[in-house]
């Protein structure tokens, strides 16, 4: 085993069953290429070895990345070390690892996962290749030292020297020429005359160095000599071969004086570098290209950005269209994986089309994301009807196996960007501008916005600060009081995040939760603040605590177990926690969050519904929960803001109000802003209010009008 590939733990049980699947697919696939003097199972293990490697490497931080690639290199000389040199071994090797990695739920939640692989993967063929090289080197080096060795046995053996001679001339498929001092051919194999398509009459008798370009004979005729005078044994040179048709070939030359002949004889060999050319010629496009569609992937396209962007005309400038294919899972696992696959290439084809008639560079740079750099001319269509004939061409059903299925595409859409613009921000820029496309549905298009994008940018950036906040202290919970409208008396507290971020000043509870949700740190995070507010609440208070719960978080199935968790050793009773979740997420279809609620109910505790807005269906769903409060939709408290004098709205929420609470359940509203909103919707029968009217984002004890904490 190579000690630099082992040095790496073995992999998790979760994890480790899809390596082994990934090694046994990997491993039957390279079996049918090439014959492999390995039992089945052992060769499942050293490629197992070979997986759990590529995973260390495509986790490894981004400042490693000359380690990743050494590493990944590595794999690709360990396949030719095994013999897996057939000619399809390195086609299949790169098609599965590329198909499975980027499926792999370990790996999906690595930033940039389609450029590490496809880094790693042009690492592993560029390491194939520089191996395969090395090795036919090394064999012909062997059959070159069988060759001298043979012309020095015929002093001992000169008849059965030569038919070996002979017999390995014939068989070799390099080029073998034997002459004489003055560089005559004395004998030679029909390679050679197949090297340099010349008959073996018309070579026998001449100068061998009149089969290479002219400008190479002086260098040759020169080695030759130090060969003969010199401590010089053999001779190794890259040269051009002339064929008769006067094309100019590349090929090794190789040479070696026996010095035990009298007179002395030059054996030369010729190695043509045509078909190791044309295989790493191969292996380079498949780096370069998806397998799958055959398209440029993303590292070709990022090249294309270099050249392109500055030969752009100053006046009309680039567009760059970068696109992602709506629904494409639920069509692949719909209709099936070969449909899924028929779709992403008829989709390539069909954008190409639609791009054919511009100086444009279409990549396939994600699962189902396409991009597209289009030089605009005087002629070029505008951004809107371009997005509009793509979607166009998409939504045309592609009809496979009888079934007809068709897409739509969101777009993120970089027009025109300033010229100083680089290849890397440029592709981010259009990323980010696709994820807010993506915010607004389906068939959705947006233009990049340096504003939005300034914020998007900031709202990242934080977003990938908060953990080190969280570690450091710099996130605290915080407090507000939930009122009692009829008498002004504190009915509970909730639990606020707040983030103290330097040079941002403070973040509202609000802004990180959604940040939180971005990364999903929000469940772990939400964990942590629902402990230590129950911990808090227990120590300093007994009034209830309120927690409001995110949509990740009411849709975790672990969402009861988190809650025990935080009461666990505590001595806080459930009745004194009281849970608010979405209502749209109650609503959901897969019943996480309404099963979630049954099974803390049951052990006491407190829930309501946040985002109520009155419909009548969501308030006859909401009978078959055991919810005790809902809060009005934030909307509906603002449509009462300077209206209070409008009877039809005063009217419309007083009757929402009287529909609820015949239900049994109480009425909440927050943004209570002012003693005037609070009285109104005291008299409006609502139960409990929240909002800056009262106070909150404090510590508990100073809520609670603790001296001590003042």
């Amino acid at each position: 085993m190579n000690p630099s590939l082992a040095e790496h733990s073995p992999a998790p049980d979760d994890s480790g069953r899809w390596r082994v699947k990934l090694a046994r697919k990997w491993a039957y696939l390279i079996t049918t290429t090439a014959y492999l003097p390995l039992p089945h199972a052992e060769l499942e293990d050293r490629l197992l070895e070979l997986v759990d490697v590529l995973a260390t490497v495509l986790m490894a931080e981004p400042s490693g990345q000359g380690w990743s690639d050494q590493r990944a290199a590595e794999i690709g000389s360990r396949l030719v070390a095994m013999h897996c040199t057939g000619p399809d071994s390195l086609r299949r090797t790169l098609d599965v690892l590329g198909r499975d990695l980027l499926a792999q739920p370990e790996l999906r939640r690595l930033p940039g996962l389609p450029e590490r692989v496809v880094t790693v993967l042009g690492a592993i063929a560029a390491g194939y290749s520089e191996a395969l090289r090395v090795w036919v080197f090394e064999q012909q080096e062997s059959v070159n030292g069988a060759f001298v060795e043979l012309l020095r046995d015929t002093n001992r053996s000169l008849a059965a020297s030569e038919a070996r001679f002979d017999l390995l001339c014939r068989l070799s498929p390099d080029g073998v020429a034997v002459t004489d001092r003055e560089g005559r051919v004395l004998h030679c194999n029909s390679a050679l005359c197949r090297i340099v398509d010349v008959p073996m009459d018309e070579v026998i008798g001449h100068r061998l160095t009149d089969f290479f370009v002219p400008a190479d004979v002086p260098g040759l005729e020169e080695i030759y000599e130090k060969l003969r005078t010199g401590p010089a044994a053999t001779f190794r040179r890259r040269r051009c071969a002339v064929r008769r048709d006067g094309e100019a070939t590349e090929v090794f030359v190789s040479g070696a004086l026996v010095r035990e002949e009298d007179p002395e004889k030059y054996v030369t060999i010729l190695e043509d570098e045509t078909e190791l050319s044309l295989l790493q010629d191969r292996i380079a496009h498949q780096s370069l290209h998806d397998v799958e569609t055959r398209l440029p992937n993303r590292q070709y396209f990022s090249t294309q950005l270099e050249k392109m962007l500055p030969r752009a005309d100053p006046e009309f400038g680039v567009t760059l269209y970068h696109l992602d294919l709506d629904a494409f899972s639920v069509i692949r696992g719909g209709a099936g994986h070969h449909a899924g696959l028929q779709l992403l290439r008829e989709a390539g084809a069909r954008l190409a089309d639609v791009f054919a008639g511009e100086q444009a560079t279409l990549a396939r740079v994600g699962a189902d994301e396409f991009a597209v750099l289009v030089r605009n001319s005087a002629t070029t269509p505008n951004v809107v009807t371009m997005v509009g004939r793509i979607n166009e061409a998409l939504t045309e059903p592609l009809y496979v196996e009888g079934k007809g299925v068709a897409t739509s595409a969101c777009v993120g859409v970089v027009h025109q960007p300033s010229l100083d613009t680089g290849p890397e921000e440029l592709l981010r820029n259009s990323e980010m501008t696709l994820r807010r496309a993506r915010a607004l549905g389906r068939r959705q298009w947006a233009l990049f916005d340096p504003g939005e994008h300034a914020r998007d940018t900031e709202d990242d950036a934080l977003a990938a600060a908060m953990p080190g906040a969280w570690e450091s202290g710099e996130i605290t919970v915080v407090y507000r009081p939930v009122i009692r409208l009829p008498d002004g008396r504190p009915a509970a507290v909730e639990a606020l995040l707040r983030w103290d971020r330097p040079a941002f000043g403070v973040l509202s509870h609000e802004r990180c939760v959604a940040l939180a949700e971005r990364t999903g740190l929000i469940l772990s995070l939400g964990a942590w603040a629902m402990r230590q507010a129950c911990e808090e609440i227990a120590r300093f208070s007994d009034v209830p605590v309120a927690v409001s719960l995110s949509p990740s978080q009411a849709s975790d199935p672990d969402l009861a177990a988190t809650v025990l968790a935080a009461l666990e050793g505590i001595g806080l009773p459930s009745e004194r926690v009281v849970l608010t979740l979405p209502l749209s997420e109650l609503l959901d279809e897969r019943g996480e969050a309404a099963e979630s609620l049954r099974v803390l109910a049951d052990i006491g505790v407190g829930a309501s519904v946040a985002g109520f807005d009155g419909g009548p269906a969501d308030l006859a769903y909401l009978d078959e929960l055991p919810v005790t409060a809902v809060h009005l939709a934030p909307r509906l408290v603002e449509t009462l803001t300077g209206r209070e004098d409008r009877p039809s709205v005063t009217r419309a929420l007083e009757t929402l109000v009287e529909v609820v609470r015949s239900s049994g359940r109480q009425i909440v509203v927050s943004g209570i802003e002012t003693a005037g909103q609070a009285d109104w919707w005291g008299e409006a029968g609502a139960d409990l209010a929240m909002g800056s009217a009262f106070g909150e984002g404090e510590d508990l004890r100073t809520l609670l009008g603790d001296p001590a904490a003042r």
